[in-house]
């Protein structure tokens, strides 16, 4: 998906706005890295479908 987003900032944004385009897609990035595990195990140990076997 990286290279396709970094296209999409090309093509969305004007040259003046990519920086600042490119500086917020870096921290959303890692938060999204950090904060993913988390939820999907959250998601996981809520067990909404019933699947737990038991």
């Amino acid at each position: 998906m990286l290279p396709q987003v970094f296209g999409l900032i090309r093509d969305l944004f004007a040259a003046e706005e990519m920086g600042k385009a490119f500086g917020v897609y870096g921290p959303v990035m890692g938060l999204s890295a950090m904060l993913g595990p988390i939820a999907s195990g959250g998601l996981i140990s809520l067990n909404v479908l019933g699947t737990d076997g038991g």
